[in-house]
Order: C-alpha cells, then structure tokens, then sequence
C-alpha cells in the first residue's frame, strides 16, 4: 500500500471513530402541554343609558325642549355621585312626528338624546336608574354590569394555567420516567366572558322591544361575576 493511500485509510477510521455527540448535539426532549385555568371576580362597575324627547311645533323647539330634560337628567345623575368623567352623551336626532300610516304630520317634530353613566359602585346601579328616572330619563341600556380592571383577573388566570401545565408535564415526565425541565417555550390565551346574559339577550328572552319603565323604588339588581378563562401552550425541558 503506497504511502498517500496508507494515510487516507487511517484518517477515515479516526473519523468513523469519532462518537456522533462529538459532531453534532443530541435532539433536545421536549414535554409540550396545555394549561388551562377559570377566575371568577364579582362585577364591580355597571353602566346604564338613559334617553330623552321632547316634541315642538319646530325642530328648533323640539331640541329646546329635549336639552332641558337632558339637563334635568344629568343633574340628577350627579346628585346620585356620578361624575362628571364618567358621563357621556349621545347625538341628538329629530324627526317629524308621523301619523298611524307614516305620513308626517305638519308642524310637529320629536327630538332624542341620550346619555350613559358608568356606575363605579356596582350595588348603586338601582340607585342611580331611579334618580334619572323620577327626572324624565327613559332607561334604554342596561344595567349592564362587568369587572372594572378585566386585565389583572386574566393574569391571574394564566399564572394559575401555567401551574396547570407544570403539573400536566410532570406527570407525563415521571411516567415517561423522564426528568422535567425547565420551560423553554410559552404561548398564552386568554377569554373574558361573563356568567350573565347581556341587556339584548334578556330582552330578547322575554320578548320586548323596549326596556319597562323602572319603579319608582330602586329596581333590584345584582351585579352577577365575569368569568376569566386562560390557556398556556408550554413546551418543557426533559432530560
């Protein structure tokens, strides 16, 4: 065997000695799981719409007349402790008023406006539907009652998820008889729903097409919880 030819064979049995570690890292194991967690927290803030008309023998006199009800109605909604931050108004509107066969009657016109409140003391939404009430307010929206600070409920939720994705893999490892790692990968989710049906499905239900005037006692309500769903994709270390 010739010298050069000697020396390409012993290079080729150093490289087939060479372990398979040495040239390339072994595949990482993985455990991949789902976490899942539910929270719940009692609402805390409601919101609640109110609407006003008025008719003239006049557009002009018939958002005169709605503006002063409007008014009437926002200082009663102050005087139940709502401020002035949380209040906002709607557009106003105006329409001829119609006869039975749709045909405008002349001289007449009907104005609409509408105001919102947000309600930061959820117990108090009776309260306050009353006092706008007994000031001319026609209730139109709610109360429709939600969690003021929905965020911090859903980080809850999906540290709670991850805890359930921790105890998942480690049972997947101990069974695999794998050693879990730690995470090396993570993918989150998250829903906010609420355990309450909402203003339109409750009308809906009982098959209104406006809401019924309130009492004049504070109507009874309950401010009901939101539900918090996370979900956490986590991929863990094996070893």
């Amino acid at each position: 065997m010739s010298p050069a030819a000697r020396t390409a064979a012993v290079a080729l049995l150093a490289l087939a000695l060479v372990p398979a570690g040495a040239s390339a890292q072994s595949a990482t194991r993985t455990i991949a799981v789902v976490g899942e967690a539910s929270l719940t927290a009692r609402n805390d803030t409601a919101r609640v719409g109110f609407a006003v008309t008025a008719r003239g023998s006049s557009r002009q006199q018939a958002i005169g007349r709605t503006s002063v009800k409007l008014r009437r109605v926002l200082k009663a909604l102050a005087g139940a402790g709502i401020a002035e931050r949380d209040l906002r108004t709607g557009s106003v509107s105006v329409a001829r008023v119609r006869d039975r066969r749709g045909r405008p009657l002349p001289g007449r016109f009907e104005a609409r406006q509408s105001v919102s409140a947000r309600v930061r003391e959820a117990s108090r939404a009776g309260e306050v539907v009353a006092a706008a009430v007994r000031a001319g307010g026609v209730p139109v929206e709610g109360p429709t009652f939600f969690v003021s600070d929905p965020k911090a409920l859903l980080r809850r939720a999906l540290v709670a998820a991850l805890r359930d994705a921790r105890e998942k893999a480690a049972q997947l490892a101990a069974e695999a008889g794998l050693t879990l790692g730690a995470p090396i990968r993570i993918r989150e989710s998250g829903f906010v729903g609420s355990d309450e049906p909402t203003f339109d499905e409750q009308q809906r239900s009982q098959g209104l097409e406006a809401p019924a005037p309130a009492p004049a006692p504070p109507p009874p309500t309950r401010e009901g919880r939101t539900r918090v769903d996370g979900t956490v994709y986590v991929v863990f270390e094996a070893r």
